[in-house]
């Protein structure tokens, strides 16, 4: 669950805040084959490729943006 209200992210924005780990987009060597991406409701088809991340956030808005 990567939801902006979920307890995973509540977790990890406390730990990204007392260990400041960097906010910045890079694509990391591990793919991602998703069937169906949802974005709230909204299904927005599959998705093959590279991961991207922004921080230690998957970077929803640069899926369709990557390679």
């Amino acid at each position: 669950d990567f939801s902006a209200v979920s307890a995973s992210v509540d977790f990890m924005t406390v730990v990204e805040n007392a260990f400041g780990i960097a906010d910045e987009s890079e694509l990391i060597d591990l793919e991602l084959d998703a069937g169906t991406l949802y974005r709230g409701n909204v299904s927005e088809g599959g998705y093959e490729g590279p991961l991207p991340l922004k921080g230690w956030r998957i970077d929803a808005g640069a899926i369709k943006k990557a390679p």
